[in-house]
């Protein structure tokens, strides 16, 4: 059995150490394991921890669509649909329910690095991306 510790998940933080791409009006952070592996599933322990949207002050959105998919497909793709944001307001999911790839993780036979991508979009335009 493999045990996973604290240390396996990053804190949330509005500055990514990697990269972080938005255009100003909304910026997204979240709280990522560094590591995901077949005992993520085990046990339970999401791959993301938390996902925040933050408007810029004078800035507003209706519908928000939160696309979250990985390369390669370690997770599956899901999209997250928020009614609104206001004015400089703070958007928080708690719980971010994403399914791990089982076949995809048991089938590695060792390490791969991937890219996690959250994109939000107003209608059909992207406004934020953020690249793990």
């Amino acid at each position: 059995m493999t045990i996973i510790s604290d240390d396996d998940i990053s804190p949330l933080s509005h500055e990514h150490p990697q990269t972080e791409k938005s255009i100003p009006e909304l910026a997204i952070s979240a709280s990522v394991a560094s590591r995901v592996n077949v005992a993520f599933h085990q046990n339970s322990v999401p791959a993301v921890g938390e996902i925040e949207l933050s408007a810029a002050p004078g800035v507003s959105f209706g519908e928000i669509r939160l696309r979250v998919t990985a390369t390669p497909p370690f997770l599956k793709s899901k999209e997250f649909v928020f009614d609104s944001i206001s004015e400089g307001g703070t958007l928080r999911l708690e719980v971010v329910e994403l399914d791990l790839d089982l076949v995809y993780l048991t089938g590695l036979k060792e390490a791969v690095r991937g890219e996690l991508v959250l994109e939000a979009f107003a209608g059909d335009r992207s406004i934020a991306q953020l690249h793990w």
